[in-house]
This record gives C-alpha cells, structure tokens and sequence, in this order.
C-alpha cells in the first residue's frame, strides 16, 4: 500500500496488519501496527508475532511491541522470545523502556536493504535490557512485502555482540 501524500518513511514503516490509508495531517490508524501524524512529524507504534504456537514457555513464537515518536525519545520496545527458556522458568526478553534511562531507540532508518523492496522497510537500532539485567546492543528490521494478512511482512530482531538473530515471517 503506498501513500503518495506520506514520506517514504512512514510508508515503509507499516510493516505488517491491517494497514488503512491516512486521509490527514492528524489521523491515525487504530487496528494493527498504528502510525499516527502531528504537527511535529511521524510516530510509529506495531505489535504482533512471529513463529507459531501459544505465549508459553518453549513455543517457537516471538512477541514484539513497539513505539517509536518521531523526534525518538521515550521510545519503547518489548520483545520475548519464547523458544529461549531460562533455568527459572522465565523467558528471555528484551525491553526497551522510558524508566530504564540507559535504554534507548537510537536510530531509525525509512529503508532496508534486508526486505525485497528496501523501500517498503525500516530498521531501528538502540540499546535495550534483557530480563537477566544486561544491556545491550539492538537492532530491528521490519518488511511490509504485501497487502495486510498476505503472509509478507517479516520482522526480526539482531543482538550482535550475545550471537543473537531470530525472525521471519508476521503471524500475527
């Protein structure tokens, strides 16, 4: 779905799920990844999954959750990975969050190299927690390869320095 009236990068942004076009300057989209616009320049907000299974402890699913404002501050980001089963219990999680002041989305890019098309992709890197308490590197890279539902859109998430790489296709 293109918006001609929007800079690629919002465009590119909307990776995956029920995209609708923006009819204004102040509109937003409220089913599936929201992008919403204001006199100061474009949000970016998406939730979904990828992988198969049920939220529980050693399925093959991954959960994101993201907000990113336009000037970057406060952004925020959740992601499990449910395949990742810790000693106790717990999941592996990475959060990047506004009462972790040494988290941060740091940068954002309105193309991929990594999607089909690279203008229809978006990466942000930044600096998030894992639930162990470590810090580290991220970076995420978002594909919106088709119409909503179409099974094109990917997501994945890279943690360089832990040998981290997991994604794929949106399942939800």
């Amino acid at each position: 779905m293109r918006f001609s009236h929007l800079p690629s990068l919002l465009t590119a942004a909307l990776l995956a799920l029920a995209c609708h076009d923006v009819t204004g300057p102040e509109s937003e989209i409220t089913s599936g990844p929201r992008l919403s616009l204001n006199a100061t320049g474009p949000g970016l907000y998406g939730a979904g999954s990828v992988g198969t299974g049920t939220a529980a402890p050693g399925s093959s699913r991954q959960d994101f959750d993201f907000d990113i404002p336009h000037d970057l501050r406060n952004g925020t980001l959740t992601y499990r990975d449910w395949s990742f089963v810790r000693g106790d219990g717990s999941t592996v999680t990475l959060t990047v969050s506004a009462s972790d002041p040494v988290t941060a989305i740091s940068w954002f890019r309105d193309r991929s190299a990594s999607c089909p098309d690279p203008a229809r992709g978006a990466e942000f890197d930044g600096w998030g927690r894992l639930d162990n308490g470590d810090l580290r590197p991220f970076t995420v890279v978002a594909c919106d390869n088709g119409a909503a539902g179409s099974g094109g859109d990917s997501f994945s998430l890279s943690i360089p320095n832990a040998g981290y790489q997991r994604g794929g296709l949106v399942s939800s």
